[in-house]
């Protein structure tokens, strides 16, 4: 039986060291081709281990993809191309100066390995210029640069509570993106991902040939699982969880993944499936489970909130606080496709801000208003929403209202009444 490979973000790692990798290169393939895509998910959502495997593609290592879609169903060539990815998750990040001079040294890192020079160079986007135009010069024009950039908006969002400072990193890397628009003819694909795609803020001035794929239902499964790919490929794990008898059910295999879906299903980021291009107009596309939450549940068999516990989102609680959002406003979310996808650091919308962060995915769209319909997609976004807001209102840390939930419940059960009236739950 393959391991989980939890934490793992690096394609090549997954598959040499014999982890379960589910094979996303049919999705990926529409890719291959080039262009210049922006592509927005919410954080553990596989952003990363897709950018690293489009990487492996364009470094034409075959034999990683042994046995999987883009090996055995299509005629791919396996061209080389110059490949300079940059993980915004990976530099320092403290103000703006700390962040311009660490993208000169991640610039510098990748232009060593190709034996470039840019010590002439003054400012990160000066850097990015030269090292696409002599990778162009050392590859030739018919295998161009590829350019990946992960997590691109990971400077703004850690510090999106303090506007001053998140308007900042902004400029350093709005000066940065705008490099990208004088290198068209030098690159063969352009692909970035974040959670969100800011507005008012020209990050990608001039860009005007980015392609937003974020609610494009033809690639709607580059990243998250569909049941279907985890009944295949973690079929050996789900079935020791059902034999060894790891949770209280009694129902076996179909039991398991009601319980799953209730979890960690439910997420749509794609417009009406009748919008797609593709030949398979009028199937329904499937919607998708974190990949986080079911890697977690797999190794421990225990239902619980992968996903929120991961990493606290302390930049939510401090805009629920900030705005001083209503309970009612979370009920009968709408919005438009504006809404959705664009941030303004100085006004955030609540639908805005829940959509992005994964707290609120798509449940309808209405053609005749061309409004969205938003709702929470599984009990564990439910719960990790409610203990924000509580954090906000009561202005308590999250662990001790967690703490404080389990003793109202046990309270509860016990039918002791006084106890959860009076609120004394030593």
């Amino acid at each position: 039986m393959k391991s989980l490979p939890l934490g793992i973000q690096t394609f090549e790692k997954i598959v040499e060291n014999n982890y379960v990798y589910v094979d996303k290169t049919q999705h990926i393939y529409g890719l291959l081709k080039g262009g210049c895509f922006f592509f927005a998910r919410p954080r553990r959502f596989g952003k990363s281990l897709l950018c690293s495997t489009l990487n492996s593609i364009f470094n034409g290592n075959k034999e990683p993809f042994k046995g999987l879609w883009i090996d055995n169903k299509i005629r791919y060539d396996w061209p080389i191309h110059p490949v300079i990815h940059l993980d915004m998750s990976q530099v320092s990040r403290e103000n703006s100066a700390v962040l311009h001079a660490s993208l000169m040294r991640t610039l510098s890192v990748i232009a060593k390995d190709q034996e470039i020079n840019l010590t002439a160079c003054a400012t990160p986007s000066e850097m990015l210029g030269t090292l696409t135009k002599e990778l162009f010069k050392k590859f030739g024009s018919k295998n161009r640069v590829v350019l990946i950039i992960d997590e691109y908006d990971k400077p703004i969002l850690d510090h999106i509570e303090t506007i001053e400072i998140a308007s900042e990193m902004r400029e350093v890397l709005k000066n940065f993106y705008e490099a990208i628009k004088g290198l068209d003819k030098y690159l063969h694909l352009v692909f970035i991902t974040g959670v969100t795609r800011f507005s008012k803020t020209s990050l990608f001035s001039g860009l005007n040939q980015l392609v937003n794929i974020s609610m494009d239902p033809n690639f709607a499964h580059l990243v998250g699982y569909t049941e279907d790919e985890i009944r295949v490929y973690f079929s050996d794990h789900l079935q020791k969880i059902v034999e060894e008898i790891k949770i209280p059910i009694t129902g076996g295999m179909d039991e398991l993944f009601c319980m799953l879906r209730n979890w960690y299903d439910g997420y749509r980021f794609w417009r009406d499936p009748s919008l797609r291009t593709t030949a398979a107009n009028n199937d329904e596309l499937a919607r998708l489970y974190t990949p986080f939450s079911v890697l977690n549940f797999l190794y421990t068999a225990d239902f619980s909130n992968y996903w929120f516990e991961s990493g606290t989102p302390s930049f939510l609680v401090k805009i629920f606080e900030r705005y001083h959002y209503s309970i009612e406003s979370f009920e009968n979310l709408t919005a438009d496709m504006n809404e959705l996808m664009t941030f303004d650091i100085a006004n955030i919308p609540l639908t805005t801000l829940l959509f992005q962060s994964g707290y609120m995915t798509i449940r309808g769209y209405n053609k005749d208003t061309q409004s969205y319909s938003l709702e929470m997609p599984n009990y564990e976004v439910r719960d990790s929403l409610l203990k924000c807001i509580m954090a906000a209102m009561t202005k308590q840390r999250i662990s001790a209202i967690t703490t404080t939930m389990i003793e109202l419940r046990r309270t509860l059960e016990t039918e002791n009444l006084n106890s959860f009236i009076e609120g004394d739950l030593a």
